[in-house]
């Protein structure tokens, strides 16, 4: 599976995350040679950012690039274009045969989708899906787990602050915490339509300056479910590791003590990690409380790859994100 064709808006920062991208697939030839990026631009100002931006890429204006999409086998959509929905009448026609896999923002439009789950699609609906944000596809692969066996689940995440305070001193951005109601009621809604006999609360506080999220997860299940056997079950989802260790259940601690040695030495870290020491899970009865933080950085452009590779190739989810751990090098999920 290759990446033919990059949609980008104007500014330098969606270029600049590109390229940041585009280091790692091309390391696993995930590239296409020929692989153009179409800009959402007139002619002229197509021309001026291919010869400030520095790259092998061919820059094509957005209108002049239907042809290159046409022979792709999925789409991709990250994106938030300043024109609007420049590609809502192309995507309405690609999809009829072909998926078209949109980041968040867009609910309750089109399908959702969120490895390892499996999309509910009706028969010759467009194939058009909405993928998970990076708390969804967080979320979702730890969840999935105990499916079939949630009645309730309360969510207390502290998440990176989301958006920048406007005229605030420089403290005041540092220091400042957030409660989104917004944000809180899309997860919900969103887990909901994953998990729709589970009853789902969610609540986050966003804080600033974090790469980890945190989640405190406390489910009430229909059955006690044994440490041993939790912890099998976790230990076969795929995306996540098990980390044994007593050491606190801190954002800094899982970057210092684990994320940096492991990048120092070579070795990939998967983007969720679940405190699994006995001390770190409460289980009481039915009721069990997990402890797992998530990685923001990594978390989300790994399902769009997942969902990319199921849908065109009829893997199952699960199989899809595997194989995609595979390729990142994951490999024991334990710690």
């Amino acid at each position: 599976m290759r990446v033919r064709c990059v949609v980008l808006s104007t500014d330098q920062e969606s270029y600049q995350r590109f390229r940041q991208t585009a280091m790692v697939l091309d390391e696993r030839r995930h590239l296409d040679p020929a692989l153009t990026l179409l800009i959402d631009a007139r002619q002229r100002e197509a021309q001026s950012l291919g010869s400030s931006w520095v790259g092998p890429w061919q820059l094509k204006p957005l209108d002049q690039g239907f042809n290159e999409l046409q022979q792709t086998d999925a789409i991709i959509d990250a994106s938030i274009l300043k024109n609007g929905d420049s590609l809502a009448g192309f995507y309405e026609q690609y999809s009829l045969t072909r998926p078209v896999i949109r980041q968040s923002g867009t609910y309750p439009a089109y399908h959702s989708l969120a490895p390892p789950f499996e999309p509910r699609l009706q028969a010759d609906a467009p194939h058009q899906y909405r993928q998970g944000d990076c708390l969804v596809s967080g979320v979702v692969p730890v969840l999935h787990a105990f499916r079939g066996d949630l009645q309730h689940v309360l969510m207390i995440v502290a998440i990176q602050k989301q958006q920048r305070l406007n005229d605030y001193t420089l403290r005041s951005n540092l220091e400042e915490f957030r409660i989104d109601c917004r944000l809180n009621a899309m997860v919900e809604r969103y887990l909901r339509d994953l998990m729709p006999t589970t009853a789902f609360r969610v609540k986050t506080i966003q804080v600033p300056g974090h790469d980890y999220y945190l989640c405190d997860c406390e489910m009430t299940l229909r059955n006690t479910i044994p440490y041993d056997d939790l912890i099998d079950r976790l230990r076969q989802q795929p995306r996540l590791a098990l980390l044994f260790s007593p050491m606190p259940i801190s954002t800094s601690a899982l970057q210092h003590l684990i994320h940096e040695q492991r990048t120092e030495n070579g070795i990939p870290l998967q983007p969720i990690i679940c405190f699994a020491h006995r001390d770190h899970l409460n289980i009481d009865g039915p009721q069990c409380t997990l402890r797992f933080a998530i990685y923001s950085k990594a978390i989300t452009v790994l399902p769009n790859i997942d969902s990319a590779r199921a849908l065109c190739t009829r893997m199952p989810m699960i199989n899809a994100m595997r194989r995609t751990d595979e390729y990142a090098g994951f490999a024991s999920n334990v710690l």
